[in-house]
């Protein structure tokens, strides 16, 4: 999987809201399962915020 943004590798999911990072996709994650976003491995953030 690789980052939407910048191409990079993504490594786990980061909620785009809450910033929580897990393994896996966790579909009772709080905030949903839609703000689980590929975590970039370039900036370690969710792909919607990278700054890559």
């Amino acid at each position: 999987m690789e980052c939407k943004k910048c191409n990079k590798p993504c490594e786990g999911y980061k909620c785009d809201m809450c910033g929580e990072e897990m393994p896996a996709m966790d579909p009772a994650h709080s905030c949903g399962q839609d703000h689980l976003k590929c975590k970039c491995t370039g900036c370690q953030e969710s792909e919607e915020d990278c700054s890559c």
